[in-house]
């Protein structure tokens, strides 16, 4: 046998084995069974990149506090959120006592919110803060609320707030 015959002879079947496998091995990625890594749809909706958007809370709230030793007051809040439902922002409140303001910080979930009021630094309360989480809603957060990190003063002061857009 020459060699132009035996590799005529020998090339047809490796060309054909070839063919077969290119063309059936995408149709067997494609199909399904138990052992398969492939997402069904109803796995898919529960995917990560499907996760239900945290609440929207930009924008300017204001509402009700209610504080154990300062009484009936008022809290504006200007909440900046990021896509991934960080807050940032600033806010104040004003009791019969006195006024007083800070910066915002915080997450947004899907159901809920975690804030912390952060007074702007002035001794002897450097580092207080009052701070809530709790589940809320894009027209609502309504939570009790504690001091930390106030000094003496303030470790039994605690109340309710109520704000709203």
């Amino acid at each position: 046998m020459k060699i132009s015959q035996f590799i005529s002879v020998f090339s047809a079947p490796v060309l054909l084995t070839a063919v077969t496998l290119a063309m059936t091995t995408p149709a067997h990625a494609q199909g399904r069974s138990i052992f398969d890594s492939q997402q069904s749809n109803s796995e898919a909706a529960t995917s990560p990149e499907s996760k239900t958007p945290p609440l929207t809370i930009s924008g300017m709230w204001s509402g009700d506090i209610d504080d154990n030793l300062a009484g009936d007051g008022t809290l504006d809040a200007d909440f900046t959120e990021s896509p991934n439902g960080d807050l940032t922002g600033e806010w104040s409140f004003i009791f019969d006592a006195g006024t007083d303001y800070g910066t915002i910080k915080g997450k947004a979930t899907s159901d809920g919110v975690s804030i912390s009021f952060i007074f702007v630094p002035k001794k002897p309360y450097v580092h207080c803060k009052f701070s809530i989480k709790t589940k809320a809603s894009d027209t609502e957060i309504s939570a009790p609320y504690h001091f930390t990190a106030c000094g003496p003063l303030t470790k039994t002061e605690h109340g309710t707030l109520t704000i709203s857009p």
